[in-house]
């Protein structure tokens, strides 16, 4: 009943771009767990500015995540996994296309709020059957 190392280690690495790439579609489709409780009690001025600065700041987090992750790929460049014969780098280098991808889905998302005047957070019933 034990299983082969190098099955969990696989298993293991390929769970962190999955994660990250699947983390892209939902900033897409602004599907992240949010709070938008307040908005419904904020004057529309007011509502709309924290909105916006959210977008701002999502964005911004993503892009300095993605460069942290970049970072850390380069360290681990020469760093084998430990049953698989090939570079830890390489996994993390898919987590940062993933991160990358959230960072442009989320400013594509923010020109979207910008353009159409309200985001998810102000109009939660606006997205219940969009697609994307």
């Amino acid at each position: 009943n034990d299983s082969f190392a190098w099955t969990e280690e696989l298993a293991s690495y390929t769970l962190l771009p999955v994660v990250f790439v699947g983390a892209a579609a939902c900033v897409r489709r602004s599907r992240h767990i949010q709070v938008n409780f307040l908005y419904r009690y904020l004057p529309h001025g007011a509502g709309r500015a924290a909105s916006t600065l959210v977008d701002v700041v999502s964005v911004v987090f993503f892009a300095w995540v993605a460069w942290l992750i970049a970072r850390f790929a380069l360290m681990m460049d020469t760093e084998p996994m430990t049953t698989i014969d090939w570079k830890k780098s390489h996994v993390y280098w898919l987590a940062f296309a993933g991160m990358a991808a959230m960072a442009l889905r989320a400013l594509q998302a923010a020109w979207r709020h910008w353009r159409q005047g309200y985001s998810v957070l102000e109009r939660p019933e606006a997205w219940d059957d969009v697609s994307g």
